[in-house]
């Protein structure tokens, strides 16, 4: 794979991304979702960085 094809790859997947983003904040905001007890499950929890 050529550097140029990765990079233009990455920016297609962020803009992606981006575009997803804001439709659970929305939802969440005007109540189409419930969120108030939500708890991440166990492979949400970011681990402690060993030194």
């Amino acid at each position: 794979m050529k550097f140029e094809e990765f990079v233009s790859g990455s920016y297609k997947q962020q803009y992606q991304y981006k575009s997803f983003q804001p439709a659970p904040i929305s939802a969440a905001v005007t109540g189409k979702i419930a969120v108030r007890n939500w708890q991440p499950t166990q492979a949400e929890i970011p681990r402690e960085a060993s030194a």
